[in-house]
């Protein structure tokens, strides 16, 4: 197998001009975790009632020594007691004011043209970009959103599908970074999203953005993992010489039985085939072992071939 040294030194060359622009927006204090409610079985210690007159303890002999009532156990799960707790704890009225959406930090690529948000919540995550990434992706989120990765076309034809004057504050807060983009903006009124609208985005001049964006990144602050692998996503999206390199080693290094592993795994997660070799590699660029021990001394030296190609992402 070989691979064409001109070919390395332009993919790892255009990522390495990539410069973290940050956005003027800065995310607020987190808000303080509230308690959980729940039921707590303290001791109650008896004790004789006072003299009103004398306050002292009435009777002229010292009384006795209270006794600990004894702690009642939890109920047990499946009991018609445990249900009771759990409804009771269920109806406790939620919070009158949701959390306010916080607005990510802005990073901008400029050789590659790839917008990269970093989110403080995954709350604020999901209510930026929850909808599209399910679109894209397929199926339904089963737990918090960790990262996106997707065209700013697809999110141009996702905002035509479902209708401009459907989008949330805080799509619409997203969607205004990409103006100029291919991606309709004017939405006129907008509908309030789950929070108070949030403040508008910083302009895309003012991020040094001179040219339309072709893909959007967003992940978890400090989840330097999620950013490596979506940001691998966006060099096979828009570096042919990476996509190429991508191939060659999905196809020379790794034999049928590897690529069938891959492709196990890879099901199990419930991607569709059409992109087995687009997650591989993102999954390959974070470490060897995203397969599975079994196959790390196989997806050793790929792993190192693409970490070096893909570079290192803005804000890294």
């Amino acid at each position: 197998m070989s691979i064409d040294k001109h070919d390395i030194a332009q993919a790892s060359g255009s990522a390495g001009e990539c410069e973290a622009r940050p956005g003027s927006l800065s995310p607020s204090p987190e808000l303080q975790q509230q308690s959980p409610v729940g039921i707590s079985n303290a001791d109650t210690i008896g004790t004789n009632p006072s003299d009103p007159a004398t306050g002292s303890p009435s009777g002229s002999s010292p009384s006795a020594p209270s006794k600990k009532t004894k702690k009642k156990p939890p109920p047990k799960p499946g009991s018609k007691a445990y249900l009771a707790l759990k409804k009771s704890v269920q109806s406790e009225p939620a919070s009158a004011t949701p959390d306010p959406f916080t607005p990510p930090t802005i990073s901008h690529c400029p050789t590659q043209n790839v917008l990269i948000l970093s989110f403080t919540r995954p709350s604020d995550l999901t209510a930026a970009l929850g909808r599209p990434h399910v679109a894209y992706e397929g199926g339904h989120l089963k737990g918090p959103l960790k990262g996106v990765n997707f065209p700013v076309d697809f999110l141009r034809r996702w905002v035509e599908g479902l209708g401009a004057d459907r989008v949330t504050a805080e799509e619409a807060w997203m969607l205004a970074l990409v103006k100029g983009s291919g991606v309709p903006v004017d939405f006129g009124e907008l509908p309030d999203g789950p929070s108070a609208p949030p403040p508008p985005p910083p302009s895309p001049q003012s991020l040094g953005i001179r040219t339309p964006v072709r893909y959007i990144c967003a992940y978890l602050r400090n989840d330097r993992s999620t950013l490596l692998h979506e940001w691998a996503h966006a060099m096979f999206f828009t570096s042919p010489s990476y996509r190429d390199a991508c191939e060659q080693l999905y196809k020379d290094v790794l034999d049928d039985k590897a690529r069938a592993a891959v492709g196990v795994e890879l099901r199990m997660r419930n991607y569709k085939e059409e992109v087995y070799m687009d997650e591989w590699q993102a999954y390959c660029v974070e470490g060897p072992t995203e397969f599975g021990k079994k196959w790390s001394r196989v997806m050793k030296e790929p792993h190192v071939v693409l970490r070096k190609l893909v570079g290192a992402p803005p804000g890294w």
